[in-house]
């Protein structure tokens, strides 16, 4: 019953994302979060949001946690990349590109 519910709430995080709503949409993840560990695109939601939100410097924290909990993500390891760059860390962002094509040599951005 909780996973269905976790499902739920990430459904609904991405819904609020997309039309906008971030904080919302944060509460939403953290919520399903909280009743399933193993949602881990639920901490990817949260990154995506504070990247939105202007907030680099949780959102850079969270891209980090994302990959930690899934390091063949390839969409979290293209994102912190990209931040990393923006940064002027190129050689971090490099092997954080370097490792999102490995796991999804179709992932564009990365390439």
């Amino acid at each position: 019953r909780e996973q269905a519910e976790a499902k739920r709430r990430l459904i609904e995080g991405h819904r609020l994302q997309q039309i906008g709503n971030c904080p919302a949409a944060r509460e939403e993840f953290t919520r399903a979060r909280i009743l399933d560990e193993s949602l881990t695109e639920a901490t990817f939601g949260v990154a995506q949001c504070l990247e939105l939100e202007g907030d680099t410097e949780r959102a850079l924290a969270t891209y980090r946690q994302s990959v930690a909990e899934n390091p063949y993500d390839a969409q979290s390891l293209t994102a912190l990349g990209r931040l990393l760059e923006e940064r002027g860390e190129h050689r971090e962002a490099l092997s954080h590109y370097e490792r999102a094509v490995a796991a999804n040599p179709a992932q564009l951005e990365a390439r």
